[in-house]
């Protein structure tokens, strides 16, 4: 006989083995794929429009009251900014852009490594697009924009660079970078500073020097048809975004916009379309 006790415990029973059978039958893999192709949707959906909602944020609203940001780029070098383009004058339309909705809202001036801490200490330039890695003497916070290759030119090949005396800038990235080649790889040579391209240069013609040491983007700036290239590289050094250590918010909308740049593919296409090595 089935007493009323009987028939709650059967029925507690079944409940137990249907929920065993359905935790059996759960397709636990298949469900765990799915929820990890959900989450790095989600991620890349983070990563692949980041500026969209910073752009909307009350820093950039910070910016475009200011009504014009002031740029500092490179004179005249190769691929970055040369006879008004380049991949500094690209990326400053690009940030005029975003942040103003007009290209030519940004205001470019031209700078060197000598002048750019005098344009910045007298409130010239809000920010600076080139190849420094900081501020010698000055604070400021950098953001790398791009990668160079280190090279040597010289007015003929060689097998070894043992006994070479080799130009290169003073208080520049490429200085340490050619430090360090000769200490590990060719004890031998010799590294000699001086202060500026022309002077430099000068004393390869003179043959005070056998060979220069420069970033590609320089040595192509300055390249004439009897100035060989060495092959390869002996470093890198980086090309960086520059504000001042308090200008907080420019950097920002800067590493916004160069992660949406990066990971659409947008900074590559500026690389190619300047010849720029990717």
């Amino acid at each position: 006989m089935e007493t009323r006790f009987n028939r709650k415990l059967n029925r507690k029973r079944k409940w137990l083995q249907l929920r065993a059978d359905w935790a059996e039958k759960l397709p636990l893999k298949t469900l765990a794929i799915v929820l990890a192709v959900i989450a790095v949707a989600f991620l890349l959906l983070l990563i692949n429009a980041p500026s969209s909602s910073y752009l909307d944020s009350a820093e950039v609203a910070i910016l475009r009251s200011r009504d014009i940001l002031r740029v500092g780029v490179d004179t005249s070098v190769f691929g970055l900014s040369n006879n008004r383009q380049g991949l500094e004058i690209t990326m400053t339309e690009a940030l005029s852009e975003a942040v103003f909705g007009e290209a030519d809202a940004c205001e470019t001036v031209e700078v060197t490594r000598q002048t750019v801490a005098w344009y910045f200490a007298d409130g010239k330039i809000d920010l600076a697009i080139m190849s420094l890695p900081s501020l010698s003497g000055y604070s400021a916070t950098t953001l790398p924009f791009y990668i160079d290759a280190v090279v040597l030119m010289g007015y003929g090949g060689t097998d070894s660079l043992a006994g070479m005396k080799i130009g290169v800038l003073y208080g520049t990235s490429t200085e340490p970078v050619l430090k360090k080649y000769i200490q590990n790889e060719m004890p031998e040579a010799v590294a000699v500073p001086y202060a500026d391209y022309y002077d430099m240069l000068l004393a390869l013609r003179a043959g005070t020097v056998d060979y220069v040491c420069m970033t590609r983007t320089a040595a192509l700036s300055h390249k004439t048809e009897e100035l060989i290239l060495l092959p390869g590289r002996i470093g890198t050094v980086e090309y960086h975004i520059i504000t001042k250590a308090t200008e907080t918010t420019i950097l920002n909308v800067c590493d916004a916009l160069l992660t949406e740049w990066i990971s659409d593919g947008t900074l590559g296409r500026w690389y190619k379309q300047y010849r720029l090595t990717y």
